[in-house]
């Protein structure tokens, strides 16, 4: 078994999640996981798109979780959109990265960190913006489709890996 895996989700939600918060915005009703950036230990990044599986994790994964694996994202968000998916994750099988870095005198969040560890993070930040701004969020009431911006999807989902490897 793997000692732990990184995760990163990208989701929707027509809730701005900076207002109402990780649990109003996974309990709406519009709320659901787009990508999912994951590698086990040092293994090369894996980005899931959800449209393949219904909305489902891939099933290594959700077996590693169950069987009480290690989990590490950025913050809580991560953990609460596997407890919203039907994923028990209890605090303690979870390792929260911004936690330790801020324990550490690094900056809580990943550009910060970036930055001061000197990765090159300023157009990755640009790429995940954008596509957060696109594909996460209702533009003009109405929700984009990948589909129809296949480029900037693209991008999106390299952003999305580069997230994990920097973990």
């Amino acid at each position: 078994m793997a000692n732990v895996l990184f995760i990163d989700f990208e989701t929707y939600s027509t809730v701005n999640l900076g207002k109402a918060g990780t649990y109003r915005y996974t309990a709406d009703p519009s709320f659901a996981p787009i990508l999912l950036a994951y590698a086990f230990d040092d293994d090369p990044v894996t980005v899931h798109d959800f449209r393949e599986t219904d909305g489902r994790l891939p099933r290594n994964l959700a077996w590693y979780i169950a069987t009480g694996g290690k989990v590490a994202g950025y913050g809580q968000f991560d953990r609460i959109v596997l407890v919203a998916m039907g994923h028990d994750v209890p605090p303690s099988q979870y390792i929260d990265i911004m936690a330790l870095a801020a324990v550490a005198g690094y900056p809580r969040s990943l550009a910060g960190c970036g930055k001061v560890l000197g990765c090159q993070t300023e157009k990755l930040a640009i790429a995940g913006k954008a596509g957060i701004n696109k594909f996460c969020k209702p533009v003009r009431g109405k929700r984009k489709s990948p589909d129809d911006f296949p480029t900037a999807w693209e991008h999106f989902i390299n952003y999305a890996g580069a997230d994990v490897e920097l973990a």
